[in-house]
């Protein structure tokens, strides 16, 4: 609380309404990237903001792989969208390149503070340089699934999944034990917070080689190879596919994974296991926020916009009608959703995805050294040593 506070009071302390003009725009313009019943939720609550404010949204779906491309190569031509919703880890580049709008001003009300709706760790997210460049829709941070059919009760320890997967395959003839994309660094980051890894400093200094990142890269090697409880190939399909066979107990994913599950089967969510005493997993949570076009001619009307899909009303339909885990602290006081509980109970052991823009020098290096790794059995060392030396090349140039 205290740090939205000092957020808004630093900037612009301007009490008056920003919303007394009158509405000039017919229709606004809304990217998004959701599919399956995030798509259909927004969808909703959109047609109830355009029967309540008589103003036509235009929404578009865009991949979330070519999201990023199209935003870029269109807001500089005066183009694209008015709002558009993404997650934070882009707020860096889009910020240092003049693409999207700061929101301080607007959010800003002598009566009532909008943002101190939301949880404080989703607000954080979408300030850089102490701006705010978004408002928080909702988090998204990988959990434990675990098949009912084999598992009652979930484990709280790695080495406890570990004995309970080899246990049930020796039992049952084609079933693997645990399901993670290993070689993608946003999954493995449980392993490397929780062992105290860290990327970078803000004086741009790489700290992908310490020690504590050798250790959750051999942790990862260890679970991937030598524990024998997971599949050869790995990738999305193969876990959805899997899981929906009942050949495999343990799946680590994020809240999208619950869509793919075949109604079939009967699942359960709990928050990823520890380590060891000393070592809670930490994966990375991406928050999504509601963004505004620089350049969009229609400010006053986005902002309404936002304030509805981001606030009580519209947070209720995405959490009931899209399973979102959003971000409006209240509605989680009233919700008897296990599903939603263990998203809102990961998100309390996980590390915020940083909105700097040297993050997009990281992914697909420390990808590559997983990959190295697990798939090619390169020592660590090397692994970490060619990554460091990778990133470090692109940042000076």
């Amino acid at each position: 609380m205290k740090f939205i506070l000092l957020l808004l009071i630093s900037t612009f302390l301007i009490g008056t309404n920003t919303y007394a003009s009158e509405s000039k725009a017919k229709s606004l313009t809304l990217w998004h990237a959701y599919r399956g019943k995030e798509r259909k939720a927004l969808e909703k609550l959109v047609k109830v903001y355009e029967k309540q404010e008589k103003i036509r949204v235009n929404l578009l779906a865009i991949p979330y792989d070519a999201f990023d491309k199209k935003l870029t190569a269109s807001i500089p031509r005066m183009q694209g969208p008015d709002v558009f919703i993404f997650a934070n880890d882009k707020i860096g580049n889009w910020a240092e390149s003049g693409l999207i709008e700061t929101l301080n001003y607007y959010f800003y009300n002598k009566k009532r503070l909008f943002l101190t709706l939301m949880f404080d760790t989703t607000v954080k997210a979408m300030v850089y340089k102490n701006k705010l460049y978004a408002i928080p829709l909702a988090f998204k941070v990988p959990v434990l699934f675990y098949n009912k059919k084999f598992i009652t009760t979930p484990p709280k320890t790695f080495e406890e999944l570990i004995k309970v997967s080899q246990k049930k395959m020796k039992e049952n003839k084609g079933l693997f034990g645990l399901g993670y994309e290993n070689t993608n660094f946003f999954f493995h980051s449980m392993f490397y917070f929780a062992f105290g890894g860290k990327l970078f400093t803000d004086d741009k200094k790489v700290l992908i080689n310490s020690p504590e990142a050798k250790k959750s890269f051999e942790y990862a090697k260890y679970l991937s190879l030598e524990t024998k409880i997971m599949p050869e190939e790995i990738t999305s399909a193969v876990l959805t596919t899997l899981f929906n066979k009942n050949q495999l107990l343990f799946v680590i994913n994020g809240p999208w994974f619950s869509a793919e599950i075949d109604k079939s089967i009967d699942f359960g969510l709990a928050s990823i296991p520890t380590i060891d005493e000393n070592h809670k997993a930490k994966p990375y949570m991406s928050n999504e926020g509601a963004f505004i076009n620089k350049y969009s001619s229609s400010k006053p009307e986005a902002i309404k916009l936002i304030r509805y899909i981001t606030g009580l009303e519209g947070g209720k339909i995405r959490m009931k009608e899209g399973d979102q885990s959003v971000s409006v602290v209240s509605l989680y006081k009233n919700t008897k959703d296990e599903k939603l509980l263990a998203f809102k109970l990961q998100a309390d052991s996980s590390e915020p995805i940083s909105n700097s823009s040297l993050m997009n020098y990281f992914w697909a290096p420390m990808t590559q050294a997983l990959k190295k790794v697990i798939e090619q059995d390169v020592k660590v060392d090397k692994a970490l040593s060619d990554a460091k030396s990778k990133i470090e090349n692109l940042l000076s140039k």
